[in-house]
């Protein structure tokens, strides 16, 4: 199965901690808030397809360094904005999470 998150937000409430960070990256108890959601699904999941943008650089390297041997791949946002956007161009399965990285959710849910 594989997991969309959508990381793909400037997070721009959340200035000034979001202007050399994306959002997806903010830290919460000494981890971003993506890595979270990430943790919670690799269980669950076999592929993670990350939707970034801003600073996607960021979330990019974050990954490489601390994530190796997961299925990660990334799909690059275009100038549509909003959930729709961030989904233009990705093959969507029935079977597949879709969810918002700066949700953090319980493991139950």
């Amino acid at each position: 199965m594989k997991a969309i998150i959508l990381a793909a937000g400037e997070g721009t409430r959340l200035r000034p901690l979001t202007l050399e960070t994306p959002k997806a990256m903010v830290e919460i108890f000494g981890k971003p808030l993506l890595a979270h959601n990430m943790d919670k699904l690799l269980s669950y999941v076999d592929e993670f397809i990350l939707v970034v943008k801003y600073k996607q650089e960021k979330v990019r390297e974050y990954f490489w360094e601390r994530y190796k041997g997961i299925k990660i791949s990334y799909h690059v946002q275009g100038e549509k904005k909003w959930t729709a956007g961030a989904l233009v161009g990705l093959k969507i399965e029935w079977d597949c999470f879709i969810l918002a990285s700066d949700t953090i959710f319980y493991q139950k849910d």
